[in-house]
């Protein structure tokens, strides 16, 4: 026999998104309720998880900050988003459906959502007022309490952990996170122009000098080859021009003596003195 319970506990919106998720737990062949507020003017989300008692304390963290991720970012979440890590933690497989029947009404028990959970794997239900206007062509009223029902037909308790964020907080919490992000990329560019400025343009001042040097002595370096090459090939050339001229001056000599030595031989023979 399915018992019911109502919890008694009427959740604003508003104010949500500043909270943690909450969590209840339904045993086995038992439905429990839950009554929420939405303010006027205003639209919510929600989003739901169901998993064992026996699940550890990780895996429940894990749920608490998904569920704040889903109804901040207004993304709905897929079972291969969960790490592998506590993927393996689970008593259960993500891909499991569990007899957890879930309804979701509106003022005057109008229903809005009906869902059968799997395990572990999160329900987003988005602008709550706006699926009962589609749903009933806008002729009911959006104001009053709403209210969710969870039936647990299985044999054995289950745990319900559940957020709800409203829209214009939403919007806030987008908001703020732009603005976090683009102060973060701020002060990361700024703490880079600082190091930049504190240690690489030093270091940057030191290398250019540095590569100055080795271009200075590189040049320097170059031109004393080059000078030395020039001063061979001007070296050479002045042993050759010698060695020319010790050539010219000895075949001349040779010449000289042999004029000469015809010379005299001439003479003393007219002289009549050889």
């Amino acid at each position: 026999m399915l018992l019911s319970a109502v919890f008694f506990l009427l959740v604003v919106i508003s104010k949500a998104s500043a909270l943690a998720p909450l969590e209840i737990i339904v045993n086995e062949s038992e439905e429990k309720c839950v009554y929420f507020d939405i303010p006027p003017e205003d639209d919510g989300h929600i989003t739901f998880v169901g998993y064992s008692l026996a699940e550890q304390e990780i895996v429940r963290t894990y749920f608490n900050n998904k569920l704040k991720d889903i109804v901040s970012s207004g993304m709905e979440a897929s079972p291969n988003d969960m790490p592998e890590d506590i993927a393996k933690m689970l008593h259960f497989d993500a891909k499991d459906r569990l007899k957890f029947k879930l309804e979701l009404f509106g003022p005057g028990d109008q229903l809005i959502h009906r869902k059968s959970l799997f395990y572990a794997k999160p329900d987003y239900v988005k602008n709550v007022k706006k699926l009962l206007k589609q749903k009933y062509n806008d002729d009911t009223s959006e104001s009053g309490l709403y209210y969710f029902c969870i039936q647990n037909l299985d044999s054995k308790a289950l745990r319900l952990m559940f957020h709800s964020v409203a829209k214009e907080e939403q919007m806030k919490e987008e908001e703020y996170k732009r603005v976090r992000n683009e102060m973060e990329s701020k002060i990361k560019v700024k703490r880079a122009d600082m190091y930049r400025t504190k240690h690489i343009d030093p270091l940057e001042r030191i290398l250019n000098t540095a590569k100055a040097l080795a271009t200075s002595v590189d040049k320097e370096l170059e031109y004393l080859a080059t000078r030395e090459e020039r001063m061979r090939a001007t070296s050479e050339s002045t042993r050759h021009r010698v060695h020319m001229f010790s050539y010219l001056s000895l075949i001349v000599l040779v010449v000289v003596t042999g004029i000469q030595t015809f010379y005299f031989r001439y003479y003393f023979k007219k002289k009549k003195l050889m």
